[in-house]
C-alpha cells in the first residue's frame, strides 16, 4: 500500500484484476488495506517492521 493511496482507482482496478487472474489464497498487504479490498488479507505493519519491530 506504500505509494498506492494517491491513485486508489488505478490500484483497485489492478487489484481486482489480480484477484480474477491468479485467485490468491492469501494476500500480504504492507500497510492498511483499502476497505474495498476483498480476499484473505494479512496486514503487515510496514512502519513497525521497518523500524526493527517484530
Amino acid at each position: 500500500m506504500i505509494g498506492c493511496k494517491a491513485d486508489k482507482i488505478s490500484f483497485m482496478r489492478g487489484y481486482n484484476e489480480m484477484l480474477k487472474q491468479i485467485e490468491p489464497k492469501t494476500i500480504l498487504c504492507y500497510g492498511a488495506p483499502f476497505k474495498e479490498m476483498d480476499g484473505n488479507i494479512v496486514k503487515i505493519d510496514y512502519w513497525h517492521k521497518r523500524n526493527g519491530g517484530k
